[in-house]
């Protein structure tokens, strides 16, 4: 084998066909995802998720113009298969359910996409802020399938959402999710400061208080929904 050959046989061929191009899309979103798993998204470098993926950083800007985009991509996996667990749990209820079952349920189904939620956390202050118009646009447009789809099946599990409120508190749910992971998580410097008993009473454990906040959440918008009783 001459060298030219040794290189050519070395070199990743260049996906042709949309099914290629598909297939080396979905191994590079695999390998962002497997790199997040022991790397934080500000110290994930792309040059490792390419090499993670068998293929040149170069080729990873042509699916990915940028960092961003690749993660707001990789958000966007996530969030769907988030939003086909929900609708798959709540569909599976018998309706009406209160709202602490339904609180839950959310609950568990955040913790089995756990990958998920520190993105979240970035993802209106980071990664939307570096992708082009059309790539926010086409997110933003899956976002709103998807939540309206998700709305109309917690509209049918609690029995007491009027048309369109499933939707609504589903935004409240995306910003209880991220504002108490955030907190959840702080800084480490943050959290050494906070083992001192004195802090207790501002450390968060995510799952109780996510729970607590849903059930709040909920139980509060099926009581806007009950007419107001006149003395």
């Amino acid at each position: 084998m001459t060298m030219g050959q040794l290189t050519r046989s070395r070199t990743p061929r260049r996906a042709r066909s949309p099914e290629a191009k598909a297939e080396r899309a979905r191994r590079l979103l695999d390998a962002a995802l497997a790199a997040l798993a022991h790397t934080p998204w500000p110290e994930l470098a792309v040059a490792q998720v390419a090499r993670d993926a068998g293929v040149a950083k170069g080729t990873l800007y042509l699916y990915f113009p940028t960092k961003e985009s690749l993660g707001l991509a990789l958000v966007d996996r996530l969030m769907g298969a988030w939003f086909d667990d929900i609708i798959v749990a709540l569909n599976a209820c018998r309706p009406p359910i209160s709202p602490a079952a339904c609180a839950q349920l959310l609950v568990r189904s955040t913790d089995r996409h756990r990958a998920l939620v520190p993105l979240l956390a970035i993802t209106g202050t980071l990664l939307e802020a570096n992708v082009a118009p059309a790539a926010a646009r086409a997110y933003k447009a899956e976002v709103l399938r998807r939540t309206l789809e998700c709305g109309v099946a917690l509209e049918s599990a609690l029995g007491a959402l009027a048309p369109s409120e499933g939707a609504r508190a589903l935004l409240h749910v995306h910003a209880l999710v991220t504002g108490l992971h955030r907190m959840a998580e702080p800084a480490p410097v943050v959290k050494s400061v906070l083992r001192a008993p004195r802090f207790a009473a501002l450390r968060v454990d995510f799952a109780t208080e996510l729970t607590f906040a849903l059930t709040a959440l909920l139980t509060g918008f099926i009581a806007s929904r009950k007419p107001s009783r006149t003395s």
